[in-house]
């Protein structure tokens, strides 16, 4: 099926691995249905989103945290301890329509 997810990956992202971001150990991406992943594991559920959905990650590198801000919600998790610097915002789009827009 499609799916979007998106998050952030530490310094062992594996670039050239094809079975998506969120099976990497390094990462934390959350996907439209409320998933959360970290380390390739399904975490908790979050809040889904869909078309149209406007969303923001933010990387705290001092508190060591991330934000995800979907519409007016916010959620922030900690980062985990394998999440090591240098990081990388990142999305995966599997069959979908998305568009992607990138502001610092």
């Amino acid at each position: 099926g499609s799916y979007i997810m998106v998050g952030v990956t530490g310094a062992s992202f594996n670039h050239t691995n094809t079975s998506g971001a969120y099976t990497q150990s390094h990462s934390m991406m959350l996907q439209n249905n409320g998933c959360l992943y970290v380390a390739g594991g399904n975490t908790k559920m979050l809040s889904s989103f869909y078309s149209g959905t406007i969303i923001t990650v933010e990387l705290d590198c001092e508190r060591r945290t991330v934000t995800w801000i979907i519409d007016a919600n916010r959620f922030t998790e900690p980062l985990r301890a394998n999440l090591q610097a240098p990081f990388s915002f990142c999305v995966d789009l599997n069959n979908s329509s998305a568009t992607l827009v990138a502001r610092k």
